[in-house]
């Protein structure tokens, strides 16, 4: 599994942080949201030591 950050800039110019998760030759994409499923287990990997790529 591979999680990376993605920056989106949005229409009024605003940077949003978005975090993809890379499995199985799938790509999910998801927000910053602690009731997020995807996002807590983002979590408990950072909390296991790994590292996310950088945003692009």
């Amino acid at each position: 599994m591979i999680y990376k950050l993605l920056n989106i800039i949005d229409v009024d110019g605003n940077t949003k942080e978005y975090i993809v998760k890379q499995e199985n030759n799938r790509h999910t994409t998801f927000s910053k949201d602690e009731a997020n499923t995807d996002y807590i287990q983002y979590l408990e990997w950072l909390a296991e030591g790994n590292t996310p790529e950088e945003a692009e």
